[in-house]
């Protein structure tokens, strides 16, 4: 630059009047041809910074800042609840703990709601229930939810059902794109209901989301959220695949499992998605919770695959027919599995048939949720929260 204006300088001195522009124009014609790789930087840089504001992505400081991975040091150790928790992963202790939302999409799985909202009960401020058909039917309404487990009928207030606006949906949408925008616009207007009752402030609100309701975070996950500063607003919960009995050993975290340090109700939606794409160790705990596949013996989820609509035996969708298979193979003795435990099912999964790391509710009362295993996969029961 200091070479151009020296140069311009110079030509302004030796050709007065006219000449005087020819050598402007020649500066600059010297200055674009060598210094090309100067200026598409700089262009690059203000067309980033524009991009970056316009489609609200995360600032140039959040995308250079280094963040833990789950490789390097897990976030979650069991047994440690409270202050502890927070001291031993150097976070700072909350003056006031934050409200913990807990939200999920279901459709009509009542012994995994019941299970769900019994082990999440003493950390949960508030659960968001998300209708998961369009159009609804009279079986899923909010009196027959409430009613249909009897911890679904003793939260009260606590337990917001919202039934989703499906004419508002955009049907040239994708799956997934659609089901972001119903849950988006379900899940503020949950909030609102929940701001009736108590404030929901943007820096001490902590917002949990997950696809299903058979997938949902450890305890000891949403008491460091909530009792702890210095997470990512962002995060995404990584989660070991459990079939309850048999641990599915996927080497990446589940995407429909996210926590969100709340922000405001336009931003909600574009934080789950932000979530829910982020890449292994970018802000994520690890072991945060259990994602139980569809392979529950209960009846209601075994007669309907996920659009709806009744279907039975080997009618139903593979999905539904691998979980029940994977069961009977498994639980039976078969699929290979070995002397040290380890084995490989139909679909070639690695699993465990260690049985650890179920819910502590299941340890506590397995007669309770004996529906939801198979018999001969039933006990012993070992926990860990």
């Amino acid at each position: 630059m200091l070479s151009t204006l020296l140069a311009l300088e110079k030509s302004d001195k030796e050709r007065p009047g006219k000449g005087s522009w020819r050598g402007i124009r020649q500066c600059l014609v010297q200055f674009f041809s060598r210094d090309r790789a100067l200026i598409a930087g700089l262009l690059a840089f203000v067309l980033l910074c524009a991009t970056v504001e316009f489609f609200d992505l995360p600032s140039i400081s959040q995308m250079t800042r280094r963040r833990p991975g789950l490789g390097r040091r897990p976030l979650v150790n069991y047994g440690y609840t409270g202050e502890n928790s927070c001291a031993l992963h150097g976070l700072e202790v909350r003056e006031v703990p934050a409200m913990v939302v807990d939200s999920f999409i279901y459709g009509g799985e009542a012994g995994m709601l019941e299970l769900r909202l019994v082990e999440l009960n003493s950390t949960v401020d508030f659960f968001v229930v998300i209708e998961r058909r369009c159009p609804l039917s009279d079986t899923t309404s909010e009196a027959a939810i409430r009613s249909s487990t009897p911890a679904a009928a003793a939260l009260g207030d606590r337990l917001v059902v919202v039934t989703p606006d499906c004419g508002e949906l955009d049907g040239g949408l994708s799956g997934e794109r659609r089901e972001l925008q119903l849950v988006t616009s379900a899940l503020t207007g949950g909030l609102r209901k929940i701001a009736e009752k108590l404030p929901v402030q943007s820096d001490n609100t902590v917002v949990i989301h997950s696809r299903g309701v058979a997938e949902f975070a450890r305890p000891s996950t949403l008491a460091l959220l909530g009792n702890c500063l210095g997470f990512q607003p962002i995060t995404c919960l990584a989660s070991r695949r459990y079939l309850f009995t048999f641990e599915f050993r996927h080497r990446s975290h589940s995407e429909s499992l996210v926590a969100v340090q709340f922000r405001s109700l336009k931003q909600l939606g574009r934080d789950i998605e932000r979530a829910r794409s982020a890449p292994m160790g970018s802000g994520c705990l690890a072991d945060a919770g259990w994602a139980i596949e569809n392979a529950m013996v209960e009846e209601e989820a075994l007669a309907s695959d996920r659009e709806g609509g009744s279907v039975s035996g080997d009618t139903a969708p593979s999905w539904r027919r691998d979980g029940h298979h994977r069961w009977a193979d498994l639980c039976g003795g078969g699929g290979g599995v070995g002397v040290d435990g380890i084995g490989r099912s139909p679909n070639g999964v690695q699993v465990e048939t260690s049985l650890v790391g179920l819910p502590s509710v299941i340890q506590a009362d397995p007669q309770r949720f004996r529906h939801l295993l198979p018999g001969r996969c039933a006990s012993p029961l070992s926990t860990r929260r």
